[in-house]
């Protein structure tokens, strides 16, 4: 049986629609599916108070082995970041999420550059959705970062522009639950190769059945399969 491992849930609560977000619930669904473990993070430090969300994800991945601690931080309250970056490393904690999307800064922003110095000289990878910008303007701005860059929510329309970005920066990384289109896993995996897509759903804001059955339907090998859905994640985020 493959080990599947999803790289995108969070946990908490959602101020845009009633939805079930706690912990319990997120465990029983991706249990339900086979998963063993999920990256995570509290809501709060996307909308709130990403000290304390943090502080909520800590605690969460002390509590239950299956969590997997993503921390954030928000470019809208900008001191201390630095701060709270190096203290949740040493922590454990091995990625890092960013919301422009929901709180409307760009990736062309200063801050975005000092914050991309920061991680890079903790040799942290970071995920970031591909909503607000295109893929072309992320490589212009990460240009000589190092870790792993792990790209979500990339549209079915700008695969070409993926795929020509990916092609000349190896350390950016798509991770899978909107890659909906027709043969999409398969382009991705002729293209760029199978070891840079990550498994994830965006549990629980999507369901996790469509996102995991474009990975285990898709016309490639199981072992390609495994590699998808667990162990490179495991080799870009999770290795020392």
């Amino acid at each position: 049986m493959m080990e599947i491992i999803d790289a995108n849930t969070l946990f908490g609560f959602w101020p845009f629609r009633r939805l079930d977000m706690s912990l319990l619930t997120l465990f029983d669904n991706l249990k339900r599916h086979g998963i063993k473990g999920a990256c995570t993070l509290s809501a709060k430090g996307i909308f709130y108070d990403f000290v304390q969300g943090n502080e909520e994800t800590l605690q969460a991945s002390q509590a239950h082995e299956w969590v997997i601690p993503v921390g954030t931080v928000d470019l809208r309250k900008f001191v201390g970041y630095e701060e709270e970056i190096k203290r949740r490393r040493e922590q454990g904690f091995k990625l890092f999420r960013f919301f422009p999307d929901y709180q409307a800064w760009s990736i062309e922003s200063i801050l975005f550059r000092k914050l991309l110095r920061a991680l890079n000289d903790l040799e942290i990878p970071f995920m970031i959705p591909a909503k607000t910008f295109k893929m072309t303007k992320l490589a212009e701005v990460t240009g000589g970062f190092k870790p792993p860059i792990i790209v979500e929510s990339s549209h079915y329309y700008d695969t070409a522009e993926i795929l020509a970005v990916m092609e000349e920066n190896s350390n950016i990384y798509v991770e899978t639950h909107w890659l909906h289109g027709p043969d999409s896993i398969e382009t991705f995996v002729e293209k760029v190769g199978v070891e840079r897509l990550i498994f994830g759903s965006s549990a629980p804001l999507f369901y996790i059945a469509p996102a995991l059955d474009r990975v285990l339907n898709a016309e490639i090998t199981d072992r390609q399969k495994e590699l998808i859905l667990s162990k490179n994640l495991l080799k870009a985020v999770m290795a020392p």
